[in-house]
């Protein structure tokens, strides 16, 4: 789990007045680069990939929203042959199982879809009803869904930032309405 604080604070703390974005996702999803590209600065670092950790994750999730604060729920997910990863949806299966919050509110920024993939996800056919499906083959599906191409200058590469795409910035500031505690 990584928190971010929207530029008037850069704190991954929870602020109580502030709107905290909580990005959650399996390892090598995008996460830390993500948050990295919209701070300026490699401030986090990328997790190993431990699936056993996920009922830890669940718990500390929970625990963070019942803190004070104004959150945003961002699940980062990645594609595997042109469908969404079981492992992503057990992830949002049991994370938002954990919360228990009937209703709750959440986003899908699916990150890193390759070039043809990205470019039939925004023509909105049959390929993006398919994928769309599959990321509902869980128990939760919402409306906010972001696909985001893979970008070549971050590919394979360490602590690489960029300037993150508008689509992004909008995305973030406009999508999931936030959570209040």
């Amino acid at each position: 789990m990584a928190s971010y604080s929207p530029p008037t604070s850069h704190s991954n703390q929870p602020q109580s007045d502030t709107e905290n974005w909580l990005f959650l996702g399996n390892p090598g999803t995008g996460k830390s680069t993500l948050i990295n590209c919209l701070i300026g600065e490699a401030k986090f670092e990328a997790g190993l990939a431990d699936t056993e950790l996920r009922e830890t994750a669940a718990k500390s999730i929970k625990e963070a929203l019942q803190e004070d604060g104004i959150y945003k729920i961002f699940f980062v997910v990645t594609l595997q042959q042109g469908r969404g990863k079981p492992d992503d949806i057990a992830t949002i299966t049991e994370v938002l199982d954990s919360v228990h919050a009937p209703n709750i509110e959440f986003s899908i920024i699916v990150n890193q879809s390759g070039k043809r993939v990205h470019e039939l996800m925004m023509k909105m056919g049959d390929e993006y009803k398919g994928v769309v499906r599959s990321l509902y083959s869980g128990k939760y599906s919402t409306g906010s869904i972001l696909f985001l191409p893979m970008l070549g200058t971050l590919n394979e590469v360490d602590n690489a930032l960029i300037n993150v795409p508008d689509e992004l910035e909008v995305f973030l500031r406009t999508k999931g309405r936030a959570a209040e505690k």
